[in-house]
């Protein structure tokens, strides 16, 4: 039997299912949804689990309604995940001292001259 990929963030999935969207790839945003609905698998979340199903199924057939439809059922679906996300985000960057922007050192970019040759 094989076994599935691992999860990817939902973060990542979202900014996938965007870029998809905005190419107009169809196979594409109905595989990043199938992948979001793994992330919801309690008792709670099974109704935004089976929307997020249908709507991997729809891209396929009426991408155009699919597309239409994304924009409510992502923001549905990041209200759930991310949050939690941005929690455990939250905690680790308050460990690490805090750097004004004034203070950071300022990187210089130096662009070399093509070679002839």
């Amino acid at each position: 039997m094989p076994s599935s990929p691992p999860l990817v963030p939902s973060a990542q999935l979202f900014l996938g299912a965007s870029w998809a969207l905005s190419h107009g790839d169809a196979g594409g945003l109905a595989q990043v949804v199938a992948d979001l609905a793994r992330g919801f698998t309690g008792e709670l979340q099974r109704e935004l689990r089976k929307e997020l199903l249908e709507l991997s199924a729809q891209c396929h057939e009426d991408y155009a309604a699919a597309a239409e439809r994304w924009p409510v059922v992502s923001a549905r679906a990041q209200a759930v995940l991310l949050p939690a996300q941005s929690k455990v985000m939250s905690q680790t960057e308050s460990t690490e001292p805090k750097v004004e922007p004034s203070a950071r050192p300022r990187r210089r970019i130096v662009v070399a001259p093509p070679q002839r040759g």
